[in-house]
């Protein structure tokens, strides 16, 4: 049968559903759409798997996994991009993972009480993990709230040291003080 068409049971063509570019077994169950619709994956909701809908982007909790065809985000991923684990959120008592680190995956959803050590709550519900040098940080990955081993937390600003950064320098420098073990701070 030509595009458009399927071939029915009693082996005639049989033209597809108006919306269906190509279909097979019935009229309705589409295997592409004409310019326009979206071809749902699966079924959900009001949405049927192998249909073409009228809706001009995937829906939440949908992504588009080739150009105009819909499928569904995983459960743990109300909604998702490139496929249906990569997280965009999460359900309210799971966090976002923003990046890859041991055990967790970028865009996975973690039934977690809170971030990990040397990770942070960058935003309500998300963990970003803390830069390299950091053993835990703040709002910002890159805001140190304590040090690797071996390191000190330059508590203030000068010249040379930033405040709440790392810094492998064996001591305190000169015009600093240790105002907590392995904290510096500008006397």
């Amino acid at each position: 049968c030509p595009a458009g068409w399927y071939e029915s049971d009693d082996k005639e063509c049989s033209l597809c559903d108006t919306a269906c570019a190509t279909c097979v077994t019935t009229s309705t169950t589409c295997t592409g759409c004409k310019n326009g619709y979206f071809l749902m994956m699966s079924t959900s909701g009001s949405y049927s798997a192998n249909t073409c809908e009228d809706i001009g982007s995937c829906p939440i909790g949908w992504y588009e996994n080739a150009p105009n065809r819909c499928s569904l985000c995983d459960s743990d991923c109300p909604t998702c991009i490139t496929s249906p684990t990569s997280c965009t959120s999460c359900p309210n008592n799971m966090f976002l993972m923003k990046n890859t680190a041991g055990s967790y995956t970028a865009n996975s959803c973690e039934n977690l009480d809170e971030c990990p050590p040397g990770w942070n709550e960058s935003a309500p519900g998300e963990c970003s993990l803390c830069d390299s040098n950091c053993a835990t940080c703040a709002a910002n990955p890159a805001t140190c709230t304590s040090c690797n081993n071996n390191e000190f937390l330059m508590k203030d600003t000068n010249g040379i040291y930033s405040a709440d950064t790392c810094e492998a320098i064996g001591s305190c420098p000169a015009g600093w003080f240790e105002s907590v073990i392995e904290e510096c701070s500008l006397c």
